[in-house]
């Protein structure tokens, strides 16, 4: 429950710091472009403008891997979020990230946090287990770059287990 709380604080904040920057800096502080990259501009590596994230995963798959129904993806930019019709608990969110965030993530371990490599999904990705918030999965293929989170309240393994199948369904549809 935390968990979801504080994603939906964080998307807030994000919105708000978008709504409300005019650094021309591309600060990631202080900018959601900067963040997700811009999708027309090649060099940040950010995911293309034609593609819809909410597209990636079918209402039937989310609601498979959540355990219960799912609504419809809801988009926020390169993001997309699939939660559960009963209103609270799990979720399922794909953000098409760009290529400087991809690496930060890669070489940024914080302190109580774990990251591991995954095999098999992708050219490359690789996993942070965050403790009581579970697993978040990164992942690579060619020039497109993604961030996976499955928080179903199973667990972190089993958590993360949904992260990679989500990112298989990804791969099918590339």
């Amino acid at each position: 429950m935390m968990r979801r709380v504080g994603f939906a604080v964080g998307i807030g904040m994000m919105a708000l710091v978008a709504a409300c920057s005019s650094s021309p800096s591309g600060d990631r502080t202080t900018s959601v472009t900067s963040r997700v990259g811009r999708a027309s501009d090649p060099a940040t590596g950010g995911a293309s403008a034609a593609m819809d994230p909410c597209s990636l995963l079918t209402i039937a798959q989310a609601s498979e891997l959540i355990g219960e129904p799912a609504e419809p993806g809801h988009r926020n930019g390169t993001m997309c979020l699939w939660g559960s019709t009963k209103g609270k608990g799990p979720f399922i969110k794909i953000d098409m990230i760009s290529k400087a965030l991809y690496d930060g993530a890669a070489n940024t371990v914080p302190s109580g946090v774990t990251k591991t490599s995954v095999d098999g999904v992708g050219d490359e990705a690789f996993a942070k287990d965050t403790g009581q918030a579970g697993h978040i999965l990164w992942f690579r293929t060619g020039d497109k770059y993604f961030e996976v989170d499955v928080f179903v309240l199973r667990g972190p393994l089993q958590d993360l287990d949904a992260e990679k199948q989500v990112s298989l369904y990804i791969l099918q549809k590339l």
